[in-house]
C-alpha cells in the first residue's frame, strides 16, 4: 500500500503545481499536501461531514484493527522518497537503502515484484505520518508558515471541523499532567501496548541521507525507550560509507542539542529526563558503543546465513542491472 501511495502521488494528490518532486519533496510536504487531503472528511449538503476524517492508514487498511509488526522512527523533515524507500529496504532484509530509493523512480514494478517474491508485501509498518489522524491535531493550522519545498508557497490548512487536542488539551492525566485525549503525546505507550502483546515488534531506525534523525527530539526519545523496553532496533542506512562517515557525530550526541518543531514537545522530553548526562552517556553507547547499534549494523552485513546472503547477492545484481 505504501509504494502504491507514492507513485500515485504525482497523478493523484500533488498532481497541481508543484508536482510531487522526489529529489525535493519531504515527509511534511506530503503529509500537508497528500495525507491530510486525501483522509479527510468529504462534505455533503450544509458543509455536513459525511464521512469521518481519520488516520490515513484507516484508509490503507480499509478500516481493519489489526497490530503492526514494525513502528518506523523517522523525521518529517527528510526526503519522502528516503522514508518509503528506508520501509522498502527494511522488508526486503537489507540495510541501505540508496539503490531502492533509486529503483522507486525508475522501477517501481520491479520493486513490487522484489516484495512479492520476499513474502513481505504484506508487512504492517506503524509509521506515524499515517498511523495518527492529522485531523485530530495539526489540519487545522500552520503555526510556523511552513512552505512547500519545491514552490516556497504557503502550506494550507484543513477545515474538517474535527476537535483538536494537543498535550495541555484538557482533560489531563492526573500524574502526569499531559491531555488525555491528544494522540501526539503518547507514542512511548503505544510502543509498550504492542510490545507487550507482541514481543516480536520491531523498531525500525529511519536513517535519512542527512542523518537529521538524530537531531531530532522525538526520535531520540523513541530510541531509548525501544532500548529501555528490549525491543529489536534495525538501523537503515543510505549506506554503510555514509554511516562510517556520520560515526563521530553520534559519538557525541547530547539531547540538550535536539529539536522539535513544537518547543512544548521539546520541553516535555526534556523534562522526563532527570539526569541528562547519564541519559547522552547511555544513547552514545546505544549508537557507537561495543555490541551497539552501529556494531550490530556492521555485524548484520557480515555474518547472515550464507542462503541468505546468496539471496542478498543475487538481489543486489538484479538491483543493478534494473538501474544500468
Amino acid at each position: 500500500a505504501l509504494v502504491d501511495f507514492y507513485c500515485e502521488l504525482g497523478d493523484v494528490y500533488m498532481a497541481d503545481y508543484p508536482k510531487f518532486d522526489p529529489e525535493r519533496h519531504l515527509t511534511k510536504d506530503v503529509v500537508r499536501r497528500a495525507v491530510i487531503p486525501g483522509s479527510a472528511g468529504r462534505k455533503g449538503v450544509g458543509d455536513v461531514v459525511t464521512s469521518r476524517s481519520c488516520a490515513y492508514s484507516s484508509k490503507m487498511m480499509n478500516d481493519s484493527i489489526t497490530y503492526p509488526l514494525k513502528m518506523v522512527t523517522h523525521t518529517w523533515g527528510a526526503l519522502f522518497r528516503d522514508l518509503v524507500a528506508i520501509v522498502v529496504t527494511d522488508a526486503l532484509g537489507e540495510r541501505e537503502f540508496k539503490p531502492f530509493g533509486q529503483l522507486l523512480d525508475r522501477n517501481p514494478a520491479a520493486l513490487k515484484e522484489m516484495l512479492q517474491f520476499s513474502g513481505m508485501s504484506q508487512t504492517r509498518y506503524w509509521i506515524c505520518a499515517f498511523s495518527v489522524c492529522q485531523h485530530a491535531s495539526i489540519c487545522g493550522g500552520n503555526p510556523h508558515g511552513d512552505r512547500d519545498s519545491v514552490s516556497g508557497e504557503v502550506h494550507g490548512i484543513c477545515d474538517c471541523g474535527l476537535p483538536k487536542a494537543f498535550n495541555s488539551t484538557e482533560p489531563l492525566h492526573p500524574q502526569k499532567q499531559e491531555s488525555i485525549s491528544c494522540e501526539i503525546n503518547k507514542f512511548s505507550d503505544m510502543m509498550k501496548f504492542v510490545a507487550a502483546n507482541d514481543s516480536m515488534f520491531e523498531q525500525v531506525i529511519a536513517v535519512d541521507s542527512s542523518f537529521s534523525i538524530f537531531s531530532r527530539a522525538w526520535c531520540i526519545a523513541e530510541l531509548a525507550e525501544a532500548h529501555q523496553m528490549h525491543m529489536r532496533q534495525n538501523l537503515v542506512v543510505p549506506s554503510q560509507a555514509d554511516l562510517q562517515e556520520h560515526g563521530d557525530t553520534l559519538r557525541h550526541i547530547r539531547v540538550e542539542d535536539m529539536e522539535a518543531t513544537r518547543p512544548a514537545d521539546k520541553e516535555m522530553i526534556l523534562a522526563g529526563i532527570k539526569d541528562k548526562g547519564a541519559f547522552n552517556a547511555s544513547m552514545q553507547a546505544l549508537l557507537t558503543g561495543k555490541d551497539g547499534l552501529l556494531d550490530a549494523f556492521n555485524q548484520s552485513l557480515d555474518t547472515l546465513e550464507t542462503l541468505k546472503v546468496v539471496g542478498r547477492i543475487a538481489r543486489q545484481r538484479r538491483v543493478s542491472e534494473l538501474l544500468s
